[in-house]
């Protein structure tokens, strides 16, 4: 059997290590040619991703064929060794749990009379989109910018979960869990396949010419969504507390 590559995407050098050994270690200049590259500007997102690669493969040859990769789980959680006996969950097989937290953390508080307007992206998606989701650069799990959702913040589910509770009052609801509960980025091993491969050369690319690690980040990056399937406690590899190890 052949040995799968692990792309990870954790910083710079994680991400120029998992790019050397995709050519198997034979290149020590590649990272800096790859970083010299210049893309037309009329390109989009996915032709810049593949204008890239096919240069590479060009110059040094095809990559290793089989992947995996570190995928970053961002969350808010009461217990974080919750993940590792039951894993990432999917919304369908966490929500009685949610619920039942969430009515228990209710206890005192009263519904609002008026409705909430919003309706979160999660109440949007269809219902087999369940995830759970991941990020490929954690950069993006931890520091998201634009459409991608701080999950730190209250993750959607539970919004809208508080929203069905308690309607305008939704906000002390949420409130509570947020103060009893911990932000953190959960790191696992998971499929990947060689496209991958190429969102690690546009960061690079993008770092070569004068982007910061975020925008770098979040412009190459891609999300998992395991489509309901759980994400097993044997496949994590960490678990990050924010508060504690990052502010």
């Amino acid at each position: 059997m052949t040995q799968k590559v692990l792309l990870d995407f954790s910083n710079t050098k994680s991400i120029e290590d998992s790019v050397l050994r995709s050519f198997n270690n034979k290149y020590p200049d590649l990272v800096s040619w790859v970083k010299e590259i210049q893309i037309p500007d009329e390109k989009n997102r996915q032709e810049k991703d593949d204008y890239i690669f096919d240069l590479v493969c060009n110059q040094f040859g095809n990559p290793v064929s089989e992947y995996e990769a570190v995928w970053f789980h961002a969350t808010r959680v009461a217990n974080k060794n919750s993940f590792l006996k039951d894993g990432i969950l999917p919304k369908s097989k966490i929500h009685e749990v949610i619920v039942s937290c969430l009515e228990s953390l209710s206890e005192g508080l009263t519904r609002g009379e008026g409705e909430v307007d919003t309706i979160s992206s999660s109440a949007k998606q269809k219902k087999e989109n369940e995830g759970p989701f991941a990020a490929l650069f954690k950069e993006v799990a931890f520091y998201p910018t634009g459409h991608n959702g701080n999950y730190f913040e209250v993750p959607e589910i539970i919004k809208d979960i508080a929203d069905k509770l308690l309607g305008s009052n939704s906000f002390q609801l949420i409130n509570r869990f947020k103060e009893s509960s911990i932000p953190c980025v959960v790191s696992f091993k998971g499929d990947a396949d060689i496209k991958k491969l190429s969102k690690g050369l546009l960061y690079l690319n993008l770092m070569g010419r004068g982007c910061s690690e975020n925008d770098a980040a979040n412009q190459a990056n891609e999300y998992l969504d395991a489509d309901g399937q759980i994400i097993q406690p044997e496949n994590i590899i960490n678990i990050e507390n924010i508060i504690s190890d990052y502010f």
